[in-house]
């Protein structure tokens, strides 16, 4: 098969996947704003982006470098160098771990209660968070060896589709039996799936890999890959922290300065508003191979033809659904979440604005990743979660959680504009979109 062939399959199953993840999770969380009620919606929220926080930690920023590595001796079939990648990484992995779980149980337990959650009698946290760290952080590197493996499909099985599908079925099943469910059983349910999800996708796992056949053993191995992993993983890392401190900081904010309650609403209308920035999602799941082909050809015109006429096509659809959140955003609110959650839609329209903004500034940021300026997106993202806290803590003052969501929308403005300018600035590519692009946006995707 030959790799433009490989690729379009990779980004066939990336689209469908990513389809399916978010419209199921969707599902899943308009049942949970249903079982539970909004302060404890809010806390489950609260718990779930902590134990995804604290599992990004738990990687030690190796889920990126794995796949760079595991990738590159893949092509060369030097199996036995991928096997010693992985083992390295899983015990960097559970040493990581396990020292965040002993911590949460002696340290952060007590803090992260005071913060954020004033009543949580019927959850122990002490014993669900340190599991829920390890499932996370050991998620994430799995994924990535598949990935590097060339193995879209389980990547991006085991990446949020099994488990979003499998808690959809569950939930569904619950809400038709009982009217409520109290926090802690939803807690272990999730767990339990997720636990799930880890033991079928480490079952699966070619390894070890053979290392007889082709190229396995013919080439040798003449330095140790250890330094240079982690290396690339402690630059990765910065970004990867910066990156999610920007998508969940507002909540952690509103948590600490609102409560429990005020999360579930927040939190509801931004994973609504995902739907506005899913057209983009997508493209830069699919779009990064052709770009670093691309890239090879010096081509800059091309390369900025085909990614702005991408970035107009998938900008129509958002303006649909933003339309549909102007004039029916209550109505949007009640149907996924329920009527308790319709006073949000100024929140969900706010939102929507920062999403659009994303959606019209196109793939930039891909563009400075594939083309290697992962230090300049690393300022940019770190600069802009600074600014989103700062922001949060004066708006919602003043605002509650439209303040919140006024930040947020703003921080990503901010992002998505600086991202553009260096792009541009170093790379010699616009993004954003234009009509004019869009005109010819059928022919760009033809010529990939």
């Amino acid at each position: 098969m030959s790799l433009k062939s490989r690729l379009l399959k990779g980004g066939v199953w990336a689209l469908i996947g990513k389809m399916l993840a978010m419209l199921s999770g969707m599902v899943v969380h308009g049942a949970l704003a249903r079982l539970l009620t909004p302060e404890e919606y809010g806390n489950y929220l609260l718990i779930l982006s902590l134990a995804l926080f604290l599992g990004l930690l738990g990687q030690v920023g190796l889920k990126q470098a794995v796949l760079r590595w595991v990738a590159d001796y893949s092509s060369k079939k030097q199996y036995h160098c991928i096997n010693r990648v992985i083992a390295f990484a899983g015990k960097i992995v559970f040493i990581a771990s396990l020292v965040l779980a002993l911590l949460w149980v002696f340290l952060i337990d007590d803090v992260v209660t005071h913060l954020f959650f004033s009543s949580l009698s019927e959850v122990d946290l002490s014993v669900v968070m340190p599991v829920w760290i390890a499932l996370m952080a050991f998620r994430l590197v799995i994924i990535e060896i598949y990935r590097g493996l060339g193995d879209i499909f389980k990547a991006t099985l085991f990446d949020s589709v099994f488990t979003n599908v499998v808690l959809m079925a569950a939930l569904v099943i619950l809400m038709i039996l009982y009217s409520s469910l109290t926090l802690a059983f939803i807690l272990f349910l999730v767990l339990g799936v997720y636990a799930i999800n880890f033991l079928v996708s480490a079952v699966l796992l070619p390894v070890p890999l053979s290392t007889s056949g082709q190229g396995s053993d013919s080439v040798d191995v003449d330095h140790d890959d250890k330094p240079s992993l982690m290396s690339a993983a402690m630059v990765l890392y910065v970004t990867d922290l910066s990156v999610f401190a920007l998508a969940q900081s507002m909540i952690w904010l509103v948590g600490n300065l609102m409560g429990s309650e005020n999360v579930a609403l927040f939190a509801a209308a931004q994973k609504l508003v995902n739907l506005v920035a899913m057209p983009l999602l997508i493209v830069n799941l699919v779009i990064p191979p052709f770009i670093s082909e691309l890239k090879a050809t010096g081509d800059h015109e091309r390369t900025e033809k085909i990614v702005r006429g991408i970035s107009s096509l998938v900008g129509l659809p958002a303006l649909i659904v933003l339309t549909v959140f102007v004039f029916f955003g209550d109505l949007a609110m009640t149907i996924v979440y329920g009527k308790e959650y319709a006073s949000a839609s100024s929140v969900l329209l706010m939102l929507s604005i920062g999403a659009l903004a994303n959606v019209l500034t196109g793939s930039c940021g891909k563009i400075l990743l594939m083309y290697g300026y992962h230090n300049i997106l690393m300022k940019i993202t770190f600069s802009s979660g600074l600014i989103s806290v700062l922001f949060g803590v004066v708006l919602i003052q003043y605002f509650g959680i439209l303040g919140a969501a006024i930040a947020a929308s703003l921080a990503k403005l901010i992002h998505n504009l600086l991202s553009l300018f260096y792009a541009h600035k170093y790379c010699g590519i616009w993004t954003h979109v234009s009509v004019l692009h869009f005109m010819f946006a059928y022919k760009s995707l033809r010529r990939l």
